[in-house]
């Protein structure tokens, strides 16, 4: 049998193939790339396939991607990436850039979806990028703490009579 032959043979099944790589193609993998906020909230809200690189005034360039959901499962799959931090302390450069978290969000919290309403469902996030802005936070707080509680003390002195 030349090739011919077992094209014209199996062509039913080679189209069957195809078919299935292309609505896989236009279900799950295809993604529109937005060029500004307003796009990609649009895409966010249907849950469509997108993706928005979104460039801050400090510098910080950062990705968003939306995952098509084609069977309409009740949450959003939002993936974010910190590509360039911007201008941050070298001690949060180096694991800000690059770092990453995967959001679940519940379709009932995108209402009226924006990029902030992201930071705002980060209780469905997971990743090196919301590991990463809580130790940011934490040490903040820790700073702010150890900068105040010498005054708090000289306070308490001052009221107890010590000083």
């Amino acid at each position: 049998m030349d090739t011919l032959q077992v094209l014209r043979k199996y062509r039913k099944y080679i189209l069957i193939i195809l078919i299935l790589f292309v609505g896989y193609y236009l279900l799950f993998a295809r993604k529109v790339t937005c060029e500004d906020k307003v796009c990609f909230e649009q895409k966010m809200e249907n849950c469509a396939g997108a993706k928005f690189y979104y460039y801050e005034n400090s510098g910080a360039v950062t990705l968003y991607k939306v995952e098509n959901n084609p069977f309409g499962t009740n949450y959003c799959v939002v993936n974010v990436k910190m590509l360039q931090p911007g201008e941050i302390s070298e001690q949060y450069k180096e694991i800000f850039t690059n770092a990453e978290m995967r959001c679940r969000i519940p379709i009932i919290n995108l209402v009226k979806p924006t990029l902030a309403s992201i930071g705002q469902n980060i209780d469905y996030c997971h990743g090196t990028l919301k590991e990463a802005m809580y130790k940011a936070m934490i040490n903040s707080l820790y700073k702010l703490m150890a900068r105040d509680i010498g005054t708090v003390i000289t306070e308490v002195n001052r009221k107890l009579g010590l000083e």
